[in-house]
C-alpha cells in the first residue's frame, strides 16, 4: 500500500501477477488490479482519485465502484458519509509532465537491458549500448569534458558493476 497524506502524486504502474495494489489517500483508496495512471491529491479539506489511463478500484466509507478512464471521485475526510463522482477531471499544469515523462520512459533502449523503472532516459542520453556477447551488454558513457569515460557491464543477472576506464579514444576503442 501507499499513501499520500497531503500533496499531489502521480502513479503509474501495474501490481505483480496475481496481486493488487492500494493507494490511499484519506478517507479513501484506489485498487488495482490491472495497470493503471491515477493522480492523488490530498489537501485539507478534500481528496481526489483521478484515473488517467486504465481503471482503478474506489473504496470510501460510502461506496465502492469501479472508476474507468476520464472519471475522478474525490472525498471529505471530515464528512465520510459522501463522495463525489465526476466526468470530467480536472487539467492541471503537471499533467502534461507526468504524461510526457512516462511516454519517455517507455520509449527507451535502457529497458531492454535493465529492470530498474526509473533512469533509462537518463542512461539512452548519456551514452551508447554495446552487445558485449551473449551474457552481457555494456553501457559506454562519454563525457563532454575530457574526463575519462565510464563504462557500465551489465551481465546476464543484471548486477550492475560501474568504473571508469582508462585510456579510451572518444570513439570508445582502447588504446
Amino acid at each position: 500500500m501507499l499513501s499520500l497524506d497531503h500533496g499531489l502524486a502521480y502513479f503509474t504502474g501495474k501490481p505483480g501477477v496475481n496481486d493488487s495494489l492500494s493507494l490511499a489517500v484519506p478517507g479513501a483508496q484506489a485498487i488495482l488490479t490491472h495497470g493503471a495512471r491515477l493522480r492523488l491529491e490530498a489537501q485539507g479539506e478534500w481528496s481526489r482519485i483521478s484515473v488517467l489511463e486504465g481503471s482503478a478500484r474506489f473504496s470510501s466509507p460510502a461506496a465502492e465502484i469501479e472508476l474507468p478512464q476520464g472519471l475522478y471521485a474525490q472525498v471529505e475526510p471530515a464528512n465520510r458519509e459522501r463522495f463525489f463522482l465526476e466526468r470530467k477531471i480536472p487539467a492541471l499544469d503537471l499533467d502534461h509532465w507526468s504524461g510526457g515523462r512516462d511516454r519517455l520512459m517507455a520509449s527507451t533502449s535502457a529497458q531492454q537491458h535493465v529492470l530498474a523503472k526509473y533512469g533509462l532516459a537518463d542512461l539512452d542520453a548519456a551514452g551508447t549500448w554495446i552487445d558485449t556477447g551473449p551474457v552481457s551488454y555494456t553501457h559506454l558513457v562519454m563525457p563532454s569534458r575530457n574526463d575519462a569515460p565510464t563504462i557500465t557491464v551489465l551481465p546476464a543477472t543484471m548486477g550492475v558493476d560501474c568504473r571508469p576506464i582508462s585510456p579510451v579514444t572518444r570513439s570508445g576503442r582502447m588504446v
